[in-house]
């Protein structure tokens, strides 16, 4: 058991830097040095976005298609470690339409042209998220 304060907090072992622990956030400590003090526990933080979330009314969204890109990654080389060194491109104005396997082969296609093999080819479309 260690020794209690006058408020009942019991104290701990001293660092080695010679002062205690329960007297740096000791309230009255707190105030003396003018550090900031509460004695209410803060909720987490997505405890408290739920909570905001749940009296907000539900609302009904639209979404309106923005643009789709298609991002091609390709491997330039390594670094001196040996690690793959990786670069992209991304082509804007893909049609939202545009079949997957159309996307694929023109990527593919263009990028046969160059030296370096591809890593990856990606198809990003945006949107517009707008309140009903």
């Amino acid at each position: 058991m260690g020794i209690s304060d006058s408020l009942g907090v019991e104290k701990s072992a001293p660092f080695s830097f010679g002062f205690e622990l329960v007297t740096l956030f000791h309230p009255v400590h707190m105030i003396k040095h003018g550090l900031a003090f509460t004695h209410k526990r803060l909720p987490p933080l997505e405890e408290t976005i739920m909570q905001r979330w749940r009296k907000e009314k539900l609302m009904s969204i639209n979404s309106t298609h923005a643009e789709t890109a298609m991002v091609v990654r390709y491997q330039t080389g390594l670094n001196a470690e040996g690690q793959p060194l990786i670069r992209q491109k991304s082509l804007a104005k893909v049609k939202e339409s545009a079949a997957l396997e159309d996307v694929y082969a023109v990527a593919t296609a263009l990028f046969s042209l160059l030296e370096y093999p591809i890593v990856e080819i990606r198809r990003n479309s945006s949107y517009i998220l707008t309140e009903e």
